[in-house]
């Protein structure tokens, strides 16, 4: 039931130039975000995504990304994608309202600043065509590198919590900082956490995250994406479908014996192999 409207990747990139480009800077105290017209973090500017004085997205390689999944259909947003040929414009102080449409399907999204230290994201998404459509997902998630050009790219990503209470965090040795993405809706008896370990910069299909999801307690060091996965199964015609999750920062207080011992084990890692690179 999907062949009138599946697309490829690359599609889905062309679909990017069809919409003007446009951007929302958002900002309170130190969080700061700006939102393209797809709905992503805007990968070119600054701030991307930034708190507490240090950019987490828009360093090294820039990477952020949601992909909606829907049998064949496969849309992602990364890179200046926008494959919904959504248009984003500014809702009021602190919030930027985003509203797209492909096929049989409409999506609207609305991201605020809850406060100085978090950001929500709060989407829809609607089968607007007259069957039931199924394999229905959702993916989120980015490359956080708050310790880029005062460290490494590394970061101490675990996972704190699946399901209702899927979330996963990235704690930088060098700046102090961690970012939570989490779960924030009654979708989460559907949500998976999930660490990208060794891939820092392509996007996850949340296929992959939803049959590999970690345990909570799942820990590693590493340039590595994370990532929030939805399954939402079957959408109805005309059912309108919500998700919620955030973006939540913090300094981090003085990392327990077992992260503080995964931290030195990566470090020794990357020292040995910049050893070896100089031999």
């Amino acid at each position: 039931m999907f062949t009138r409207h599946c697309v490829v990747l690359a599609a889905a990139c062309a679909v990017a130039g069809s919409a003007a480009a446009a951007s929302v800077e958002l900002q309170k105290g130190t969080l700061g975000a700006t939102i393209a017209d797809s709905g992503n973090f805007d990968y070119s500017a600054y701030p991307a995504l930034a708190y507490g004085g240090r950019e987490f997205v828009n360093v090294g390689t820039p990477s952020s990304w949601y992909w909606f999944s829907a049998g064949t259909t496969q849309l992602v947003a990364q890179y200046g994608a926008n494959p919904f040929g959504a248009s984003t414009w500014a809702a009021g102080p602190g919030d930027a309202t985003t509203v797209g449409a492909f096929g049989d399907w409409s999506f609207s999204q609305t991201v605020h600043l809850a406060s100085g230290n978090k950001l929500t994201v709060h989407l829809n998404l609607t089968n607007t065509g007259d069957s039931d459509l199924d394999g229905v997902r959702w993916g989120v998630g980015f490359d956080p590198d708050q310790d880029y050009g005062i460290g490494t790219p590394f970061t101490f990503n675990r996972i704190l919590g699946q399901g209702a209470g899927a979330a996963v965090s990235a704690y930088g040795e060098q700046s102090g900082l961690t970012v939570t993405l989490a779960n924030d809706t009654a979708a989460g008896a559907s949500a998976v956490a999930y660490v990208n370990a060794g891939d820092c910069c392509f996007a996850v299909d949340p296929a992959k995250a939803l049959a590999n999801g970690q345990a909570a307690g799942y820990g590693r060091y590493g340039d590595d994406s994370i990532s929030l996965a939805y399954d939402l199964g079957t959408v109805a015609a005309g059912q309108t479908v919500s998700i919620g999750y955030s973006y939540s920062f913090a300094p981090a207080a003085i990392p327990e014996p077992a992260t503080a011992a995964m931290m030195l084990g990566g470090l020794a890692l990357l020292a040995a192999r910049r050893r070896r690179a100089a031999c």
